[in-house]
């Protein structure tokens, strides 16, 4: 079986490498096969000309001018004509006042609190989600 691809959108290079490490010391390493995106445009270009089965948002995209969070980029790539399954995560309380928070709940996307990047709550989510 080829590995489940997930793409990570994360602009903070320490918190991508916590999770690749997660995913290479897990019982299933070899099931998974992680990207990182450091924009939403990258983010966007990748899902159109690869096969990704899950991506990881993070919800505060810091190195943009313009107040993009991951919930507009989880919109666009549910646009798409096979959109991936999608976790968002955040180290930002202030997603519960985020008025798109509802497009999160209507579209069963579930949120990971970066507090709790602990690699049984990683793996716990990936399990849930990616098919393996």
């Amino acid at each position: 079986m080829a590995p489940v691809k997930i793409l990570f959108l994360e602009d903070n290079d320490e918190d991508f490498e916590l999770l690749r490490g997660y995913l290479r010391n897990g019982a299933d390493a070899r099931a998974f096969e992680l990207h990182q995106a450091r924009h939403q445009e990258e983010a966007i270009e990748l899902c159109r000309g690869e096969d990704y089965y899950l991506v990881i948002l993070d919800y505060h995209l810091g190195y943009m001018e313009t107040d993009v969070s991951g919930i507009q980029v989880a919109r666009q790539l549910m646009g798409l004509p096979s959109p991936p399954r999608v976790i968002m995560t955040s180290d930002n309380p202030g997603l519960a006042e985020d008025p798109d928070v509802d497009f999160l709940l209507q579209n069963n996307i579930p949120f990971l609190p970066k507090t709790e990047f602990l690699e049984t709550r990683v793996w716990s989510f990936i399990r849930k989600i990616a098919p393996v």
